[in-house]
């Protein structure tokens, strides 16, 4: 075994080192100090966190070991003429710096942020001490080293914490650093535990790098820069209320030694700047009752781990108002930590609230011995493609990384782990585990981006949702079921002209569905109720247009839809039932009337509704779409001012009800429609006589009120008026709709 030589710590202070005169020694009691509250039960760190369980915190331990590496550099540096910082390989740095988050986390901390310019940056630190050989945050200049180079180390140097160690053979330098910063416990370090504090800074996004090379004769320095000095270092903190080591709560004993002093960081927001005169520490162990009170008595300008210690530093090694204490490592009486201990600080001052004493509790236990539960693997794919390297089981914490290789003629569609969507690569890792994870893998065809369930063909969104893009067999008849999910992705969607034309004669939509594409189910064999779920909160045009053997469109009413007697309507934003998207075209009624609130009939709502003989629409601002009769044969009452189609063959430009007289009678290709003007009356007739030339058109209108026709009664009417070959009477009902099968046609 090679003989230890030396370990030394330095560290910078950001304002200077701030010393003050302290009395000697003494074994007095301390002064009494009133105390008018106890804060008790506030953890070490950030505000509101929960004190983490023992397991928790074995996760964490068991997720920084997971970070091996198999080389310190990617290119090695020299500490000679000419000079090269090289650089470390990013295994060996997420080594440290999950080692570093580890400490974090137990002191109740966020994690940080390794920078990739912070680790450039010490590198030229690390060369540099490398090269003079000697630790010290302000190296000279080697008289071959360029002024840039020398410049770059030199104020990394003054910026980091520094270490040297000579002779321990192969281990991780950047967490055996870390290690000695942590402790702090040297004659030259006790009285501020710079080290530690600045590890233990409690920004929001503390900021980290590291750097480490090698001098000619074997000594090994280690610089982790620790803050910036330029305007964009964020010191945006955390609200806590203190910082201590051995922090509140669980406490990994593994993490302090005998000889390593106590800290307690207070936050100078919240507290005055504790006076060491006033300030007294007593630590009780609850296993045995044993107890150490430390105070400006222990204070000492020549501080030994093995005896009592106390101190009191006020300068910014990150933040200020560090309380340290210490009863030495002969005094402890044991030679390892267990159990609780609890901390009590008297002579605290809060701002504006008076003195406090401040109380905690330290559990102390062996992380090692706790067992971390194992947790399994389910992965899911479509085939088309290979996943690999995913072991049957993994402890709590453990990283894996698995491949995923589409075959020839496929490519990776989508990646979810436990249902998040990752992007599209051919490695993953999946970080810190602590649940049973399910992966799913699918993949599409290259050509066409379909995915495949072998009855239908899916298109999959950013979102990692799926949509319906077609049969596989085109030809496919009957019964068809939607999933509501595929490969545990769910299917929101029937995309454009999915089904249009299809032999399938019903459909059973599953109610993830919230969108529906243009011409979705357009001229499909569908037959008898169309069942739309509520989810749905899209249609798009001509979705359900000349479904020719639809008897009843059925839907729950939503935000956006609802059906009324078995048809299909929007809303408006008002939630107005205001358009009139999809008449059932096989309903065997023969006269409808439109709701009154309805303002639009949308395109081809009506077309090819072949047992529809009358149509009646009510509303004054009513406007048809192009082609919303398209295939049609009826008659249509409507009042003046209302918009019928637009671009009907022949007829130019917008056609209303107050051009009936020059066009009352349009035809329409398999088709004809009469559009007969109620007028603008606001009281509508309930029977209306039309008279119809030998070609159809219409050449007179007469309105008739308050009649009434009882069964089996005969009503007559002057049909002279009309110097018309034919007479058509329209009998409407009480509610103005036109009476099923009272449409009366006569010679005259």
């Amino acid at each position: 075994m090679k003989k230890v030589l030396k370990t030394l710590l330095l560290l910078v202070v950001m304002t200077g080192v701030w010393c003050m005169s302290m009395p000697s020694a003494s074994a007095e009691t301390p002064a009494e100090v009133e105390v008018q509250s106890v804060v008790s039960g506030i953890p070490s760190g950030q505000t509101g966190r929960a004190l983490p369980e023992k397991l928790d915190i074995a996760i964490e331990r068991n997720y920084a070991k997971q970070f091996t590496y198999d080389s310190v550099y990617e290119t090695m540096p020299s500490v000679t003429a000419p000079y090269a910082t090289g650089a470390l390989t990013d295994e060996y740095l997420q080594s440290g710096f999950a080692h570093f988050n580890y400490i974090r986390y137990v002191a109740g901390l966020p994690s940080g942020t390794l920078v990739p310019e912070w680790n450039e940056l010490s590198q030229y630190g690390a060369v540099l001490l490398a090269a003079n050989d000697m630790l010290t945050h302000y190296p000279a200049k080697p008289a071959d080293m360029q002024d840039d180079f020398y410049e770059m180390g030199r104020e990394t140097t003054a910026s980091s914490n520094i270490s040297y160690s000579y002779g321990y053979g192969p281990q991780n330098f950047l967490i055996f650093s870390m290690a000695g910063c942590m402790s702090d416990n040297s004659s030259s370090n006790m009285p501020m535990l710079g080290h530690r504090r600045w590890l233990l800074n409690p920004l929001v996004n503390m900021q980290i790098g590291f750097g480490e090379a090698v001098a000619e004769r074997g000594s090994r320095y280690v610089v982790t820069k620790v803050f910036n000095s330029g305007s964009s270092w964020d010191k945006t903190y955390v609200d806590y209320q203190y910082v201590a080591w051995p922090a509140s709560g669980n406490f990994p004993s593994e993490l302090i030694t005998m000889q390593d002093p106590w800290s307690v960081t207070l936050n100078p927001e919240e507290y005055e700047r504790p006076n060491i005169n006033q300030i007294s520490v007593t630590i009780t162990r609850s296993s045995d009752g044993a107890s150490w009170t430390l105070d400006q008595s222990d204070y000492t300008t020549s501080p030994k781990n093995t005896a009592p210690y106390f101190n009191v530093n006020t300068s910014n090694y990150g933040v200020a108002n560090c309380i340290i204490f210490h009863p030495g490592q002969k005094n402890w009486g044991t030679d390892s930590f267990d159990g609780t201990y609890n901390v009590t600080i008297s002579g605290i001052t809060k701002k504006g609230g008076g003195n406090v004493t401040l109380s905690y509790d330290v559990d102390f236990f062996d992380v090692s011995s706790v067992t971390l539960p194992e947790y399994s693997f389910d992965v899911v794919t479509n085939g088309a493609g290979t996943v690999s390297g995913i072991p049957e089981s993994v402890t709590a914490g453990s990283n894996v990384t698995f491949s995923v290789v589409p075959d020839d003629g496929y490519e990776t569609a989508s990646v979810r782990i436990n249902g998040e969507a990752q992007p599209i690569k051919t490695s993953y890792t999946i970080e810190r585990i602590t649940q049973d994870t399910e992966i799913t893998v699918l993949f599409q065809d290259a050509s066409t981006g379909f995915i495949s369930d072998g009855v239908l063909f899916y298109s999959i969104g950013t979102d990692g949702e799926l949509t319906v893009a077609g049969l596989v067999n085109e030809s496919m008849s009957g019964a068809l079921t939607i999933p509501s999910e595929y490969a545990g992705l769910p299917v929101t969607a029937i995309g454009e002209n999915a089904f249009e034309a299809s032999a399938i004669t019903s459909v059973r939509l599953p109610d993830t569905i919230k969108f529906i594409g243009s011409n979705a189910f357009r001229s499909s064999s569908i037959t008898g109720k169309m069942t739309i779920p509520s989810s749905v909160t899209a249609i798009e045009d001509y979705a359900f247009s000349y479904m020719r053997s639809v008897t009843e469109f059925d839907m729950e009413e939503n935000e956006n839809y609802l059906c009324m007697d078995g048809v299909l309507f929007g809303k408006d934003a008002n939630g107005t039932p205001s358009t009139l998207m999809n008449y059932p075209l096989a309903s065997d009624r023969h006269a409808y009337a439109v709701p009154g609130d309805v303002t639009l009939l949308f395109c081809t709502s009506f077309a090819d509704a072949k047992n529809l003989k009358a149509l009646y629409v009510p509303g004054y601002q009513v406007r048809a779409m192009t082609y919303t009769f398209y295939g049609c044969n009826l008659n249509l009452f409507g009042r003046t001012g209302t918009q019928l189609q637009e671009q009907l063959p022949d007829i130019p430009g917008t056609v209303s009800f107050s051009d009936i007289e020059k066009a009352p009678i349009l035809a329409l290709e398999y088709g004809m429609v009469r559009y007969i003007n109620l007028g603008s009356s606001s009281v509508t007739p309930n029977l209306v006589m039309a008279g119809y030339g030998d070609a159809g058109k219409m050449t007179g209108i007469r309105h008739f009120e308050d009649v009434t026709v009882d069964e089996n009664s005969v009503v007559f009417f002057d049909a002279q008026k009309f110097e018309a070959p034919f007479i058509k009477f329209f009998l409407l009902d009480k509610e103005l709709v036109p009476l099923q099968g009272a449409i009366i046609s006569a010679e005259h």
